[in-house]
């Protein structure tokens, strides 16, 4: 027993562990490094007072009431590390690590700052339980892509503590880190201290939520990753009120959190690509809560999601701005409330989508709510319409709806009892029901698609004469606001109905000057059912007064007590204007105050000077008319101008807004020659026309902008249009922001700064020139119909992602007077296209066109009849990356030509490319690109490709021009891309490429025109015709290799291959020329190719493949001429043959110009020793084939000749008559008469002497060499 017992005390010993001891850090140690060297003693251990050195696997605590900088040296491996229990503050610096499996705990109101500059590779994980643990101090620690400071583990941050990341000071979108670690939130805190960090790790929010901040504008805190839990997430600014306003979080992740998410300060940014659809899933879920003076943006579309469940659900904005930033929808079944907020849509196509019951509701507040940009009534409305609930507040305007909104037959109902006003450019069909409160149809609004109902205790105002509604109806005691002025009315297309018993209060808005017994056309409609009694309002305060009744078709205002037509008469050099005070005006004659609605006018009645108007209270004038030439006027003071007033600006002197609110919202005329400073205010007029003053120094936003002449130094915004219709020359000199477009029918319209023309599309109508003032690039596509744009000379004008069209009737982009020689038209294109000719247009190109450092280069679309003319010079100026859209391309990040489209390019101006690190592009992926002028209208250094992976072909028209380039390649698998002459004269096509090209398109057409095509070969690389061609002219091959896929040379034509070069017979098959010639000189006819090919005359070197040439330029073959010649017969002329026994047969005669009948030496062969190259050397001269080529030796000790009327030579020496390996040249230069022998026999035409050498042949050397001369077929 006592065994077993033992045994079993054993076993259990061996599975208990070891207890760690408690290494608590001394300040008083013997110095401040933390490493597991003996010689660091700075820990007490347990309740020990001995200083002692670190030793791994235990726990770790700095607990000092004020702690200090503690350098890491090594690895130390701790299995718990707590920092901080007295609130002391500490830093881990050096360059060791804190690593092992254990744990990092942050206790305390203190900060424990890693600021160590190796990555930590602890565990354990990491736990925030008080005061701030800082990754980094800025610009120091590990300032990496990846930051690993604590270790590998989760991350919890509890109960108010703070997570701060603070690695680099910087704001560079190349020096972001991301922090990956996995994170744990209940009540704690992220700040992002400086720099752009990135947590990427995912997020768990406990029941105490998370706050998220960032301090800095420009540099942000992101988190990617997915947040989830129950908790609420707060994005804020820094605590420690440094935070800036525009300091950012973003949101990226598909987040599932369930706390809500509000923004309490600074801005949040869901999602973070403005070009990304995020698609169903949100980036956030529930309610979005924004407080005064924040921000939310929306970058990108569908950011709020549309999945139920996995959405936003409800926006509260209060005093806050909501930016939608992306270029479609966001919003779906979204309750938004506003109390004095902003929703705004920035970018052309984002919209906000009211569809699946979405409602907006308003609550009272001292400002207005405002919803600008783009709205998308959307399907899945309960009954069909959107709801708009508007409190009534504090503001003149409860909901300023500047939006355009789109959409089918949905409608929207207006309840609450507040003022919702519609300024935008509405199109959408369903009816707009008014149940309470007041809707406006504002001056710069339009509802002529939705049919209007207003119910019992409601209003509905239209702001000004102009307007059109499909239908009005008024049910019961109702109010409606209607605009007069002479001559304008509003329509109703179809019937006004007023139901059963209604009563109708009609407040008149007087938009001009009302005589007593003017009748005024308020409405006129198609039909008006139903009766009603009128009881008529006019503004309060005003001196007129009137009737209202139904007359026809229309609901007239009679004028029973008219407004003043008052003209300033206070010659003083300040004035008072007040409301029914201050008799500062003359009224027929005598003076007179203003009162509500009347017409006023400033001129120059009483005189030169200048005066400054002091507004006294809110005043609402019908007109403002400023007249004057002979003194500037400034309208200042602490009053306002409001209502729906026009303003009227004539004369050569200045207008000036001054400290005075301008609050008319009728139309604004700025005529003359004088100026109209608007004092940096933004107006709001319905409408703007500029009619030859200078219109400044502040903001116009309008529904429409008439431009006639004159200089606009303002920014036009908003979402109208702007038209420049008449004569004259208008400049636009500011960065506008008009989403609506441009209209050029007439005249001239002057783009002088970037951005002049808003957003929207430029339309060049015939009559119009666009021109183009200085260097920049506009954000707008141009349509180019008929009209002109004109590009500065000496300036650069670039089209920046969107597009130059020709449409219509097509148009010209041309020169106008400046410094420099020319103007330039660059592309800066990206996947899109620069310039595009629609069917049946015709468009020209006059100016420079300069490819620059862009993705694709300049990409021509030009589209089924359409043409294309460019006659200016078109220059690449660096590279472009991208690549071919199928096949190969070689290289991939140079300039290039994109031509796309049916249509046809044509070229006329010589255009240059300088390469980047590979070959510039020309790219015809459909239609054509025509050559006209000059040579080389394409750049030289431009590899082309035909056709693209639509199928679709290309094809190249040289049209009698010559043209270099430096490849030619085929993509995708269309079967009509060519290359075709299409003149009379022939154009040359020389291809110098150094690296390898197959085109297996055609190169030659059906006519004779097409074909009328030479082709030259020339570079190092290596070019393959693999299709069928047709060109009828000479093919040259000087340099690489020409490699012939089918036989289809010009059986006519001229070929020419030079030594270096190949001509590769890559098929099966005789092909047909009428001569060839081999380095310059003219061969025989007869059959020509490879040995392998079979036929009469072999060149292995200057030819390779099976394919054969019939060469057909001479009548006979040169031997069978000379054997005619010789007296030979059908007997006798054999090339075997030995006619005169002397035993040489008839084709060795032939080679060396001797008598196949005469046995006598000739005495034309000589060998001797003669002086060549200054040196002693075996010598051998014989008669050889005049158009011999001896290019070098292809075997080691001989030289061969290429074949030459089916003889090729082969001259060989050697010290025996056995084996003949020397080294044989030709002699050549001076050498070639001085080694000749003397009196040396005349030869027949067709053959030189010829002369070889044996080099380092002196007989002093060598006593015994010998030379001798070979021939065969």
């Amino acid at each position: 027993m006592k065994l077993k017992k033992r045994a079993l005390f054993v076993a259990l010993g061996l599975i208990l562990p070891a207890s760690a001891s408690t290494y608590n850090w001394q300040v008083a140690g013997t110095n401040d490094n933390w490493s597991t060297g003996g010689v660091d003693a700075n820990w007490f251990v347990d309740a020990g007072t001995v200083l002692s050195p670190w030793v791994d696997a235990n726990d770790a605590v700095f607990s000092a009431a004020t702690g200090e900088t503690v350098a890491l040296n090594g690895t130390v491996a701790p299995t718990t590390t707590t920092v901080g229990s007295s609130n002391g503050s500490w830093t881990f610096s050096g360059t060791g690590v804190l690593g092992g499996t254990g744990t990092l705990v942050k206790n305390g109101t203190g900060t424990l700052t890693l600021a160590n500059t190796t990555v930590n590779t602890y565990s354990g994980g990491t736990t925030i339980s008080g005061g701030t643990l800082s990754i980094g101090t800025g610009g120091t620690g590990a300032a990496t892509s990846t930051v690993g400071a604590l270790g590998t583990g989760a991350v919890a941050i509890n109960g108010g503590a703070t997570l701060k990341l603070w690695i680099k000071n910087d704001n560079a979108a190349t020096a972001p880190w991301t922090f990956a670690n996995a994170i744990n939130i209940d009540g704690g805190n992220i700040l992002n201290e400086d720099g752009i960090s990135t947590v990427s790790g995912a997020v768990t929010v406990g029941a105490s939520g998370a706050t998220f901040r960032s301090k800095w504008n420009g540099k942000a805190l992101k988190l990617s990753g997915v947040i989830s839990g129950a908790g609420a997430v707060t994005a804020a600014r820094a605590a420690d009120g440094g935070g800036e306003a525009g300091a950012t979080v973003i949101l990226s992740g598909a987040s599932t959190y369930s706390g809500g998410t509000t923004v309490a300060s600074g801005t949040l940014q869901l999602g973070d690509n403005a070009a990304t659809d995020y698609g169903g899933t949100g980036r956030i879920v529930g309610t979005l809560t924004a407080n005064t003076g924040t921000t939310v943006i929306l970058a990108g579309s569908n950011v709020f999601g549309y999945n139920t469940g996995a959405k936003v659900n409800a926006v509260n904005l209060n005093g806050a701005t909501l930016n939608h930033t992306g270029s479609a929808d966001n919003g779906w079944g979204v309750a938004y409330t506003l109390t004095g907020a902003t929703m705004q849509t920035t970018v052309a196509g984002g919209r906000f989508s009211f569809g699946n019951n979405t409602s907006v509701t308003t609550v009272a507040s001292a400002n207005a709510s405002t919803i600008s940009g783009q709205i998308n009534f959307r399907e899945n409305n309960t009954g069909n319409t959107v709801p708009f609930n508007v409190d009534d507040g504090a503001a003149a305007t409860d909901l300023l709806v500047n939006a355009n909104i789109q959409g089918g037959a949905v409608g929207l109902t207006k309840s609450g009892t507040g003022t919702m006003v519609l300024n935008g450019a509405n199109t959408f069909t369903g009816p707009s029901t008014i149940n309470a409160g007041s809707l406006v149809l504002g001056s710069g609004g339009s509802l002529a698609s939705s049919a209007v109902t207003v119910n019992t205790g409601a209003g509905f105002q239209v702001a000004a004469t102009g307007k059109t509604l499909p239908a009005l109806t008024a049910n019961g005691t109702t109010t409606l606001g209607l605009a007069a002025r002479t001559a304008a009315t509003t329509t109703v297309t179809g019937a006004v109905t007023f139901g059963a018993g209604a009563a109708t209060t009609v407040n008149v808005l007087p938009l001009n000057v009302l005589q007593v017994g003017q009748v005024y056309d308020l409405v006129t409609a198609g039909s008006i059912t139903g009766s009603s009694t009128f009881t008529t309002a006019l503004p309060a305060g005003s001196r007129a007064a009137g009737t209202t009744a139904i007359n026809g078709n229309k609901i007239q205002f009679t004028v029973t007590a008219g407004t003043g037509n008052l003209v300033w008469n206070d010659a003083a050099a300040t004035g008072v204007w007040d409301l029914n005070t201050t008799a500062n005006f003359n009224n027929g004659g005598s003076n007179d105050v203003f009162k509500v609605s009347d017409a006023v006018t400033f001129d120059d009645t009483i005189g030169a000077g200048t005066r400054n108007i002091t507004l006294t209270g809110a005043l609402s004038p019908a007109q403002v008319t400023v007249n004057n030439s002979s003194g500037d006027y400034t309208l200042a003071g602490a009053g306002s101008l409001t209502g729906g007033g026009a303003l009227v600006k004539s004369g050569s002197s200045k207008l000036t807004l001054g400290s005075a609110v301008y609050g008319l919202t009728g139309a604004v005329t700025a005529g003359g020659t004088g100026t109209f400073d608007l004092g940096a205010k933004t107006i709001t007029p319905s409408s703007l026309t500029l009619s030859g003053a200078t219109l400044a120094n502040g903001t116009v936003s309008s529904a429409s902008v008439d431009v006639q002449s004159g200089t606009s130094t303002a920014v036009i915004s908003g979402s109208g249009t702007l038209a420049k219709t008449t004569g004259g020359t208008v400049t636009l000199n500011a960065a506008n922001t008009y989403t609506g477009g441009t209209t050029v029918s007439g005249g001239t319209l002057v783009a002088a700064t970037g951005n002049a023309l808003g957003t929207g599309t430029a339309t060049i109508n015939a009559g119009g020139t666009l021109d183009l003032d200085v260097g920049y690039g506009l954000s707008n596509t141009m349509t180019v119909n008929g009209g002109t744009v004109a590009i500065k000379r000496g300036t650069t004008f670039t089209v920046d992602a969107p597009t130059l069209v020709f449409a219509g009737t097509g148009g010209t982009v041309t020169s106008y007077a400046g410094t420099g020689d020319t103007a330039t038209l660059q592309g800066f294109d990206v996947n899109s296209t620069d310039i595009q000719v629609n069917t049946a247009s015709t468009g020209t190109i006059d100016s420079s066109v300069v490819i620059s450092t862009r993705t694709y280069g300049f990409r021509f679309d030009v589209n089924g009849t359409g043409n294309l003319v460019v006659a200016g010079p078109i220059t690449g100026t660096g590279a472009a990356a991208g690549a071919v859209e199928a096949g190969t391309m070689i290289g991939t990040d140079s300039t290039a030509i994109w031509k796309r489209g049916s249509g046809n390019l044509t070229l006329t101006g010589a255009s240059t490319f300088t390469a980047g690190t590979s070959v510039p592009m020309t790219s015809i992926q459909d239609g054509s690109l025509t050559l006209s002028g000059g040579s080389n209208r394409l750049p030289v250094n431009s590899a082309v490709y035909l056709g693209n992976t639509a199928n679709t072909s290309g094809k190249l028209i040289l049209n009698g021009v010559d043209q270099t380039i430096t490849g030619l390649a085929k993509i995708g698998t269309g079967t009509a891309s060519a290359v075709v002459g299409a003149s009379a004269a022939t154009s040359t096509l020389t291809v110098n490429n150094t690296n390898d090209y197959v085109f297996s398109g055609s190169i030659g057409g059906a006519t004779p025109t097409e074909k009328n095509i030479a082709i030259v070969k020339s570079g190092t690389g290596k070019l393959t015709l693999s299709g069928t061609n047709t060109y009828s002219g000479d093919t040259t091959v000087s340099g690489g290799i020409l490699s012939l896929g089918a036989p289809s040379l010009g059986d006519a034509s001229n070929l020419r291959v030079s030594d270096g070069s190949v001509l590769d017979l890559n098929f099966s098959g005789t092909d047909t020329v009428g001569k060839l010639y081999i380095n310059g000189l003219e061969t025989t006819a007869g059959t020509w190719g490879t040995s392998l090919s079979g036929a009469t005359n072999k060149d292995d070197i200057h030819f390779t493949g099976t394919g054969v040439l019939n060469v057909t330029g001479l009548a006979a073959a040169a031997y069978d001429n000379w054997a005619t010649l010789k007296g030979l017969d059908s007997g006798n002329n054999g090339k075997t043959q030995d006619p005169d026994n002397d035993g040489v047969n008839n084709f060795e005669e032939f080679a060396f110009d001797g008598d196949p009948k005469s046995g006598v030496s000739d005495g034309k062969t000589v060998v001797k020793v003669a002086t060549v190259n200054g040196q002693s050397v075996l010598t051998l001269t014989m008669p050889i084939r005049t158009n011999a080529v001896f290019p070098g030796p292809v075997n080691p000790g001989e030289l061969v000749s290429a074949s030459v009327d089916g003889v090729i030579y082969h001259i060989q020496a050697g010290s025996n008559l056995v084996t003949f390996p020397f080294g044989v040249d030709q002699v050549l230069g001076s050498d070639v008469t001085s080694g000749l022998p003397a009196n040396l026999p005349p030869l027949t035409s067709g053959w030189s002497y010829r002369s070889f050498y044996v080099p380092g042949s002196d007989p002093a050397g060598n006593p015994r060499i010998f030379m001798r001369a070979k021939v065969n077929e």
